[in-house]
């Protein structure tokens, strides 16, 4: 047990009378990559959210570590802001220290080739490099957990590649790595179990 990291028991979710997720149990390890599939509304976004703490719902869920890194689908992003400023805050929220932030940001923003763009506001933005302000952001607390929702949306195929070497190193070093995503082909190779979901169940397979 000392590798599970998040346990949900018995979560049950409804909106209105849809039943979304009904009575679910899952266990998620270190040094593992799950891909959660299945159709629109069967309920990948919800468990995402249950596991952030950004619902209510009913049943129990046990996180044994600190950080989550979290790269949502979309975001409501606030437009007058220039992206510097705006990652920058994000980081003072983690509670990073400034000098190490400021050495992180430089070698991320190098990294995704976002360095050009950061003195522009985020209105002024393509939504793939929103896509990458997403991807950073996340990175900036070293998390031991990184949830990634459709985080292929946006990105051009090298920036695509790029992520997926990502989580396959973050793999390598121990982290745990939930996906939800479309594109089951892309992430085939990397991940270690699917959890299919349909009609508020889910469905566990090996890759």
């Amino acid at each position: 047990m000392d590798d599970v990291v998040i346990q949900l028991a018995n979560i049950s979710k409804n909106y209105g009378n849809n039943k979304v997720l009904d009575d679910i149990s899952l266990e998620f390890k270190k040094g593992t990559i799950y891909l959660l599939v299945g159709e629109n509304g069967s309920g990948k976004t919800t468990i995402l959210k249950v596991i952030l703490g950004l619902i209510t719902y009913h049943g129990t869920k046990t996180i044994h570590c600190r950080d989550i890194g979290y790269v949502p689908d979309q975001l409501h992003f606030p437009y007058y802001i220039r992206l510097y400023d705006f990652i920058y805050n994000l980081g003072l929220i983690k509670s990073i220290k400034q000098e190490k932030m400021k050495t992180m940001l430089e070698l991320l923003l190098l990294e995704w080739e976002v360095l050009p763009h950061i003195n522009k506001r985020i209105s002024e933005l393509s939504k793939g490099t929103k896509q990458k302000i997403l991807i950073i952001q996340a990175m900036l607390a070293n998390p031991e957990i990184y949830i990634f929702d459709e985080a292929l949306n946006g990105l051009d195929q090298a920036m695509q590649m790029k992520l997926l070497d990502f989580i396959k190193a973050m793999k390598e070093a121990g982290k745990t790595i939930i996906i939800t995503s479309h594109y089951f082909a892309m992430y085939k190779q990397l991940v270690d179990k699917v959890i299919y979901l349909k009609d508020g169940k889910c469905y566990e397979q090996f890759n």
